[in-house]
């Protein structure tokens, strides 16, 4: 069963915000959303999503009656965190569904006793990092898996 964190009330219908396991349907949900969202263009195989934090991190879904409308990754790595893998269905974008995965991932990076959050985000998102007090750091870089130019993003927490 997922572990609800969060729930509100978006354009009159209801959205959970969940932890979920990595063996229930909700995170096959959350691949496929991952996978149409970043590499289905690419031709690339399903399986690009399962990388070496696949397994170790923590996964976030926003669902709506049962579907997954949105999807965040938080890999832990010391003091360290890196947020990954952010996705909301497109007909659902701009309706803070993205806003609420953020700072209920931001809020779970201080419980961890994090102080660094990085992430790589791709050019045309940085804006939307930024409003979480995110900035850039060095240059623009193709993704390895796209080719998308994505350039890398740090917040300092204070715990």
């Amino acid at each position: 069963m997922p572990m609800t964190v969060k729930e509100v009330i978006v354009e009159g219908i209801l959205v959970s915000f969940s932890y979920i396991d990595i063996h229930s349907q909700h995170y096959r949900d959350a691949a496929a959303l991952r996978y149409s969202v970043f590499y289905k263009e690419f031709d690339l195989d399903p399986g690009i999503i399962n990388d070496s934090c696949e397994r170790s991190s923590i996964h976030l879904a926003a669902v709506i009656n049962e579907e997954v409308a949105g999807y965040g990754r938080l890999s832990v790595c010391g003091s360290t965190v890196r947020i990954s893998q952010m996705a909301v269905q497109k007909e659902r974008r701009g309706k803070k569904i993205g806003s609420h995965l953020m700072n209920i991932l931001i809020d779970r990076s201080k419980q961890e006793g994090c102080r660094n959050i990085c992430l790589d985000a791709r050019v045309d998102a940085v804006s939307f990092y930024r409003r979480f007090g995110f900035k850039t750091i060095g240059d623009e870089f193709p993704s390895k898996k796209t080719g998308i130019a994505h350039i890398r993003m740090e917040k300092k927490l204070t715990v």
